[in-house]
Parts: C-alpha cells; structure tokens; sequence
C-alpha cells in the first residue's frame, strides 16, 4: 500500500510530439502512478491511472489522448505522478 509520502509529481513542460515521447519514456520506466492534466487554476481536468496494462496494451492511446487534450487546452499543465524508487 502507498501513501503520498511515496509519491513524487513532476511537471511536464513539453507540447505536441515531444510530450508524448517524455510520457512514453516515463511510463515504460515502470514508476508512474497518475498522469494528471491541470487548467491554468490548478483544478485537475482529467487523471488517468497509469497500470500493468496500460503500459502493455493502451500506451499508445494514452499518450495520443493526453496531447490532444493538452493541445486542446491553451494553458494546462500536466503531471505525472510517480513512486520513489
């Protein structure tokens, strides 16, 4: 079991091709929890829970979903939660 103490959130400050590619890299590493998608107030528009087979079966959907809907928002900010290794 985790608790916040656990966990680690770095902000991506990439857009387009080059957000996708630091997500994949990230979430193949095996340590991402949550990738969160905040507006520019810091309310959470969207969190995706990152699993086993996310990262197996749905990786590619994920990143291709979390750019449009970063492209999508003028001023958003995504987060990607992660464990301490």
């Amino acid at each position: 079991m985790s608790n916040k103490l656990d966990e680690v959130v770095e902000e991506l400050k990439e857009r387009g091709a080059k957000l996708q590619e630091k997500l994949e890299a990230l979430v193949r590493a095996g340590n991402v929890r949550r990738v969160v998608i905040r507006d520019s107030k810091g309310k959470a528009i969207v969190t995706f829970s990152v699993t086993i087979g996310v990262v197996g079966f749905l990786c590619a959907p994920l990143l291709v979903t979390v750019a449009a809907i970063v492209a999508a928002c003028s001023d958003c900010k995504v987060e990607v939660v992660k464990t301490k290794k």
